[in-house]
């Protein structure tokens, strides 16, 4: 799979967020998931993605399942796109998927 930097940025941010919230640094985070400090400190900038089994054991460690992890972090809009978009996003999966292929630049782009 190639590398998102998208998916990169929201899952480091998403990680970032749980860590905090549980009152952690990153040494004492990753001593707690069995990860390196680099590897963790690369993920959490999304220069890098963790490889599915070392999500899952961060995640298993922060007590968050991967999914409720990503949704810690809401969607990137497009520029100049209203804050309530957000609210059609959760509503409609044809939607999210119309408007990542546009944020990939495989689809239509375009005002709101």
């Amino acid at each position: 799979m190639a590398f998102d930097p998208m998916l990169a940025q929201r899952v480091g941010l998403a990680l970032v967020r749980r860590r905090r919230a549980l009152g952690l640094n990153q040494l004492e985070a990753s001593i707690c998931a069995e990860v390196g400090t680099a590897s963790l400190s690369r993920w959490e900038t999304g220069t890098q993605t963790p490889r599915l089994k070392s999500l899952w054991r961060v995640c298993g460690r922060y007590a968050i399942a991967p999914a409720e992890l990503l949704r810690l972090v809401e969607p990137p809009l497009p520029p100049g796109w209203p804050p309530e978009a957000l609210d059609a996003l959760r509503d409609s999966p044809e939607l999210r998927e119309a408007v990542a292929a546009i944020l990939k630049g495989d689809g239509e782009g375009g005002e709101p």
